[in-house]
């Protein structure tokens, strides 16, 4: 499954949501605001708490690349 790591509030998250809808890629969004579960994957996988990421095909794509991608 990919997954979006998102925060509540952020305007970058909404813009990476908003974009992976309009290129209808499966994803599901989750707040690391209110799954702490994911905020300790994040650390431990990229060592920082940053949103948003999307986790997909194995790899983690960060910030406003996530605005690039298509498929």
């Amino acid at each position: 499954m990919n997954v979006l790591y998102v925060m509540n509030g952020c305007p970058l998250c909404a813009e990476a949501v908003r974009h992976l809808k309009e290129e209808k890629y499966p994803f599901e969004a989750v707040s690391i605001l209110e799954d702490p579960q994911a905020r300790r994957k994040l650390k431990e996988t990229i060592g920082e708490v940053y949103t948003p990421v999307l986790y997909h095909h194995g790899r983690m794509t960060k910030g406003k690349d996530i605005l690039n991608l298509t498929w």
